[in-house]
């Protein structure tokens, strides 16, 4: 699958710039003998909001294709930083947030009265998120945890008319992310980052064979059509990304 291909290239590329990175220990003095220090542990916590996503289904069931969605405020939550000494520059980052998820669905070739595939409809999830990562000089590795708190779907021409997906039919989803974070500014109060992450939901958004739009179709979105050679059921495996900011305050422990 050219996506996961895609995001495959992106998390070796990651992990070889982290590579070249330098991790700094500070020494106690320069003839080796202890050094007083005021120096305190710092906890930082804030805020963060996705400004802009996007995301696709990695799959397509025959008779529908898939395309790339984009939308605003995909994400806003809160963010812990512990660092895993007083002067260390890795450590560990939990983000708790509600995030989206989402595609454009072609359903059938003719949908909603129009040819080429002209038709479409606009998928989005939304999730409260648990994710623990590792932030490693900057380069952020982790799982998300994703509790459905909804599903709509709705034909981009009618957009009040929003369809509610059954809960019921939503697992709890698993991802894999990768991302970097930027501090672009600071002070003895905090800091203030940019963030850029991908991330591939592997477990699927819905139970076994409960995806609405997973099954064959005919041009007309007729199912199970004569000389059909598809057999099994394809699920909703999305790969999204993200940029967004973050403001950490310094706790001094």
């Amino acid at each position: 699958m050219k996506y996961v291909s895609a995001l495959a290239f992106l998390c070796i590329s990651c992990v070889v710039c982290f590579g070249q990175t330098i991790v700094a220990e500070p020494s106690e003095t320069a003839d080796d003998s202890p050094m007083v220090t005021t120096s305190k542990y710092i906890l930082k916590v804030g805020p963060t909001l996705g400004l802009v996503g996007g995301g696709i289904n990695t799959q397509n069931a025959e008779g529908r294709k898939v395309n790339p969605d984009f939308w605003a405020i995909p994400s806003y939550g809160v963010v812990i930083n512990a660092p895993f000494s007083k002067y260390s520059r890795l450590g560990g980052r939990l983000e708790l947030a509600v995030n989206t998820q989402g595609t454009k669905t072609r359903p059938y070739e003719t949908y909603d009265k129009l040819s080429s595939w002209k038709g479409y409809i606009h998928e989005r999830y939304t999730y409260f998120t648990i994710a623990p990562q590792f932030n490693l000089s900057g380069l952020l590795l982790g799982l998300g945890i994703n509790i459905p708190m909804k599903g709509e779907t709705w034909n981009p021409t009618t957009p009040d008319d929003k369809f509610t997906v059954d809960r019921s039919t939503m697992r709890t989803a698993l991802d894999f992310r990768i991302g970097g974070t930027i501090n672009v500014w600071s002070t003895d109060v905090g800091a203030l980052f940019i963030d850029v992450g991908v991330k591939y939901t592997f477990s699927g958004l819905y139970k076994d064979n409960l995806y609405a739009f997973g099954g064959p179709v005919n041009e007309f979105g007729a199912a199970n059509f004569a000389g059909n050679q598809t057999t099994t059921h394809i699920e909703f495996i999305p790969v999204s990304g993200q940029l967004g900011i973050t403001y950490l305050f310094n706790l001094k422990l």
